[in-house]
């Protein structure tokens, strides 16, 4: 089995954030070593505790990095600069604010790369199929122990008194909150309203060392993530709502890789499996594919610029899980 400390992209390096007026705090999106990486990254930056400095952190989806905090923020006049800490080469961001652009270089281990931050969108701005109020089911906020480490999660459920069924959502590779969130959208959140909708109970959870959890995803290896949803399956069959023989896992990427192992684990305690884009190769495979595609990817408008895709979850996705689920663990 591959350890999971080593999620490094290549050229991974940094990011910075650039505003109009020489003020960097935002959110920012752009392109690390466009022609060469085209690595698209997401900094996000803010005044600290004392109202003086700066924080920060990156988002690389296609690394799996989510909200990884950033060190040594600075900014003299319109100079900003930046470094990730914990990552081999000391990757440090040096640029130049130039209006609602930042554009400066990147340095890794003696490699120099351009790079070019422009201002995003509003990460409050709800996404068309994120739920709004009123919504039609409860909600509980729950934590469950495994092991030394708490995890904290939102458990949805339909209205009502009758034991229904469930499913416990796991998440992909690398640290991610209980909705999943990438660059603004929130899947898992987008799954858990439409099958409590449908009539089933969904829970979400922190990963390690995100939101509400302790320990540490980097740190942790997959036997250790399958007791992690080993002990959500346990809370979730206990639970007065949740009919315990039609208890099931939706995973989605390294989630899909977990949720047969789990189930084998599990002696009969979960009764179904989806997966959504499982791997079907082992993990090393998996890296080495993801980064040859993203060094090959190109994101381009027609008019040549760069620009983040718009997503959904496609209708036909949700619809389908439901028709499933409705033909084998109706609800009563």
């Amino acid at each position: 089995m591959i350890g999971r400390t080593g999620v490094l992209l290549a050229a991974l390096a940094i990011a910075a954030f650039a505003v109009a007026h020489g003020n960097p705090v935002g959110v920012w999106r752009g392109t690390l070593g466009p022609d060469v990486v085209d690595l698209e990254i997401r900094v996000t930056i803010a005044a600290d505790e004392t109202g003086v400095g700066l924080t920060g952190t990156i988002d690389v989806p296609a690394q799996g990095i989510i909200d990884y905090a950033l060190v040594n923020v600075v900014q003299e006049g319109t100079d900003v600069s930046f470094a990730i800490p914990g990552i081999a080469g000391d990757p440090t961001f040096d640029g130049v604010i130039d209006g609602d652009r930042i554009r400066g270089s990147f340095a890794q281990a003696g490699l120099l790369l351009t790079f070019v931050l422009e201002r995003d969108f509003d990460p409050a701005v709800l996404r068309p199929q994120e739920p709004r109020p009123p919504i039609p089911y409860t909600e509980e906020e729950l934590v469950l122990e495994s092991g030394d480490v708490r995890l904290a999660g939102t458990l949805t459920l339909p209205v009502g008194e009758g034991r229904v069924p469930a499913l416990l959502l796991i998440s992909g590779s690398g640290p991610q909150d209980r909705n999943q969130e990438v660059f603004g959208h929130k899947p898992f959140l987008v799954l858990a309203d439409h099958l409590t909708r449908a009539g089933y109970a969904v829970l979400r959870v922190d990963d390690r060392g995100v939101g509400g959890s302790t320990g540490s995803d980097a740190q942790a290896s997959y036997a250790d993530l399958v007791g992690d949803v080993l002990a959500a399956v346990a809370l979730l069959r206990a639970h007065p709502r949740i009919d315990p023989a039609h208890v099931g896992l939706l995973g989605h990427s390294q989630g899909g890789r977990l949720a047969p192992e789990v189930a084998l684990a599990a002696a009969g305690d979960v009764a179904f499996a989806v997966l959504l884009a499982g791997p079907a190769v082992d993990g090393f495979s998996v890296l080495i594919a993801q980064n040859e595609r993203t060094i090959g990817l190109r994101m381009r408008t027609a008019d040549g610029a760069y620009g983040l895709i718009e997503t959904t979850i496609a209708p036909v996705v949700l619809e389908t899980i439901v028709q499933w689920l409705e033909a084998r663990f109706p609800v009563r």
